[in-house]
């Protein structure tokens, strides 16, 4: 659930690809309502456009200032 209102942000900041990937997975950041917090979102595009849920954690450091600026926090 964390993972899906982060996506859904108004205000998620899409990094593809992240910097920090060695298979230039595409990284979200959002803010969760329900986790109270903004997550680092991880996934993946298949051949077909289809995005691929790989992980999840809390953004800190680069990811949770990018937010922050583009969200103008």
């Amino acid at each position: 659930m964390w993972t899906a209102e982060a996506v859904a942000d108004e205000g998620m900041v899409e990094v593809d690809p992240y910097w920090a990937s060695r298979i230039k997975a595409l990284a979200m950041i959002g803010y969760s309502p329900t986790g109270g917090m903004v997550l680092l979102v991880l996934a993946y595009r298949d051949l077909h456009g289809r995005l691929h849920g790989l992980t999840a954690w809390p953004a800190t450091g680069r990811a949770l200032r990018v937010y922050m600026e583009r969200n103008q926090l």
